[in-house]
């Protein structure tokens, strides 16, 4: 639960970043996002917006968190919208398996119910292996990437505040574009685009 919360606290300041980004008149841009369903639309109008209103390193920054935040989604989308299990075998943990690995299974559970079901025919077995095993570690470490999410969004959404003297000559700015996952996506980056 706490995962989740979290990341509904993240996605606030997501909207305050794209507020910042529609610049001097935010209310009209602001209610389309607001209109917009699915998280893909979202992104899709934020990358749009951060792509006008973002001088070339800003956009750098701001595309280093962005993938940050779409790897955080998948996990917590998982947890979100997976299926949750329970093992008496794992005590101090739960289980969650790809509602549509289950939708198979169910598949092909029918299609053997359906055949009769003789002696002669194995029935379907799950395949465990598919299963994902979640202990209170892999929660924790959700939980801190969110918070870490949550401090890169709104340090970048305080530095575009330019001129204002939290940021002064850039300094605030200097600081969040040399964070160690920032400065690792930008130079790996810069690396694909120079070898390629």
């Amino acid at each position: 639960m706490k995962a989740l919360s979290e990341w509904s606290i993240l996605d606030s300041f997501v909207n305050a970043l794209f507020v910042k980004l529609l610049g001097a008149d935010p209310a009209p841009g602001a209610a389309m996002f607001a209109s917009l369903s699915g998280s893909s639309a979202r992104r899709g109008a934020l990358d749009a917006v951060a792509s006008v209103g973002l001088a070339a390193d800003e956009l750098e920054v701001f595309k280093a968190i962005f993938s940050l935040y779409r790897t955080g989604a998948k996990e917590r989308n998982k947890i979100a919208h997976w299926i949750w299990g329970y093992s008496p075998v794992l005590p101090h943990a739960v289980l969650l398996c790809d509602p549509n690995v289950k939708l198979r299974y169910d598949a092909e559970v029918e299609v053997f119910m359906r055949a009769g079901a003789g002696p002669e025919l194995s029935p379907p077995v799950f395949p465990r292996d598919q299963l994902f095993v979640y202990s209170e570690p892999d929660f924790v470490g959700l939980s801190n990437s969110m918070q870490r999410l949550m401090d890169l969004v709104a340090r970048l959404t305080l530095v575009l505040h330019r001129g204002h003297p939290v940021n002064w000559e850039g300094a605030k700015f200097a600081q969040l574009s040399q964070e160690p996952e920032i400065r690792d996506y930008i130079d790996r980056h810069k690396g694909a685009e120079g070898g390629g």
